[in-house]
């Protein structure tokens, strides 16, 4: 399968984000990373900018063109922004939002919300859970399969986990994603 990959480096902003949006949104299926990372924590940052109001409109404009799956990397955290770290919050609250739209928007999804990630070389070796993970990191390696299986495993069909390194094999992890 197809799988769109859309990847916007931290604190920049692609001039044409939309036209890049408009170009891969062709009714497949759609993985995207992005962030927007400032230090000012303002809530008019643009934070909201990215991960709230863009992934909110990338994910309609991913489903008025038929995709059939949208993967959205969120975070740790995003179920109580005001418990996370007082420097996050504003990122949480956005990604929240983000999340929540994308779980009514009518499209099938996969909602991964990772631990703090390193630049480990990746161990293949994760754990997930709906709740919480008992690991504090993981490798980005390990987190961007864990996207890709996200795309066509059929057990992610609307799953929202946290995601942390762990002793099952990323193969296992997936194939019971759902039941986590």
């Amino acid at each position: 399968e197809f799988v769109v990959k859309l990847y916007i480096a931290s604190g920049t902003y692609s001039p044409d984000f939309k036209g890049l949006c408009r170009s891969a949104i062709n009714g497949h299926l759609i993985l995207v990373r992005y962030g927007y990372y400032d230090d000012n924590g303002q809530t008019n940052s643009g934070r909201y900018k990215i991960d709230r109001d863009g992934a909110i409109s990338l994910i309609e404009k991913a489903k008025r063109a038929g995709a059939r799956r949208f993967v959205m990397l969120s975070s740790v955290g995003t179920d109580n922004p005001e418990e996370g770290p007082e420097g996050l919050r504003h990122y949480l609250k956005a990604k929240k939002a983000a999340d929540e739209h994308l779980q009514t928007a009518g499209i099938d999804f996969a909602i991964v919300r990772p631990v703090s990630l390193t630049n480990d070389p990746g161990t293949g070796c994760v754990e997930v859970s709906p709740e919480q993970v008992s690991g504090s990191e993981i490798p980005r390696e390990d987190v961007a399969e864990v996207l890709e299986r996200c795309v066509s495993v059929s057990e992610a069909s609307g799953a929202v986990f946290q995601l942390s390194q762990g002793k099952d094999s990323i193969s296992d992890a997936m194939a019971h994603v759902k039941a986590a």
